[in-house]
């Protein structure tokens, strides 16, 4: 298949996954209190980030729809890449 589409807006919405959870994991390390929600909602690195994906949240499932087998693998190296980052991600004590 002959991509037409791209896959930009696909992994601008990953990536809000993935720096949502590096800030949860960075903020809860202490256990949750209910502040830490506006913190997570206000870090400006979340804030960018959603703004980015959801400028182009309407063209996901049509990126989906036309992903090739090369853009598959760019999504799963992507994503490889992201959880290794995750998981090397040590919070300051």
């Amino acid at each position: 298949m002959t991509e037409q589409v791209g896959i930009k807006d696909t992994m601008e919405f990953l990536e809000l996954g993935f720096v949502i959870a590096k800030v949860l994991k960075r903020e809860l390390r202490d256990g949750f209190q209910i502040s830490d929600l506006a913190t997570i909602a206000l870090t400006p690195e979340v804030q960018a980030k959603v703004a980015e994906a959801f400028s182009g949240i309407s063209n996901v499932a049509s990126e989906w729809q036309d992903v090739s087998t090369s853009e598959g693998l760019t999504l799963i190296r992507f994503i490889t890449d992201r959880v290794e980052d995750y998981l090397e991600d040590q919070p300051a004590a």
